[in-house]
């Protein structure tokens, strides 16, 4: 796989495919000719916190332009694909920054295209999380009601925000139990058919 690393201004890393890092050089020093040219991206990243580990944005509606483009090329149906997403479509943006340490905080916001919208998948994302708590009922691993409980949804005008904190002995607790579990893929294949 093509793997790079490019020091840039500011003793900043950039990782990722060669023909990409070289376009960032390229970029560096022109303002608007890189990713400061995409006022969605850039509106969510201002809203990374200093300090943040993993960060990061995407914008949603020229990934769902590129997935329709994608769709037409190779013949889908682009009415039904693009009509089943339709409730992600009205995600404008979304970023995504994290910390880790004893507890491990995780942050996703995105920006909808209407107050309404946004309500919409804020209350999408909290059906999620009680269905997932309802099909844990009694037998949740451990650890897994704790991740649930650290998990909060909020939704102003046309914004969405999921906050996740997860304490490290739950994290634990789960990795734990994943690693003791016997993986679907592991199991023994029946004896081919004479």
């Amino acid at each position: 796989p093509d793997f790079s690393v490019t020091l840039l201004a500011g003793g900043r890393l950039a990782v990722g495919p060669r023909a990409v890092l070289e376009r960032i050089r390229a970029n560096a020093g022109r303002p608007g000719a890189g990713i400061d040219a995409n006022a969605r991206l850039m509106e969510r990243l201002r809203e990374v916190r200093p300090g943040a580990q993993v960060w990061g944005a995407l914008d949603t509606r020229s990934l769902a332009e590129l997935a329709g483009g994608y769709a037409t090329m190779r013949g889908l149906d682009t009415a039904t694909t693009l009509a089943s997403a339709s409730q992600f479509s009205s995600l404008v943006s979304l970023g995504f920054q994290g910390r880790l340490g004893e507890t491990v905080q995780i942050d996703l916001f995105g920006k909808a295209d209407s107050e309404a919208h946004a309500r919409s998948l804020s209350d999408a994302a909290r059906g999620l999380l009680a269905l997932g708590r309802m099909a844990a009922g009694n037998k949740a691993p451990p650890g897994f009601l704790d991740l649930m409980d650290g998990i909060r949804i909020d939704q102003q005008a046309e914004s969405v925000l999921l906050h996740a904190s997860v304490p490290e002995k739950s994290l634990a607790a789960l990795a734990e139990r994943m690693v003791a579990s016997p993986d679907a893929g592991t199991a023994a294949a029946p004896p081919p058919a004479n």
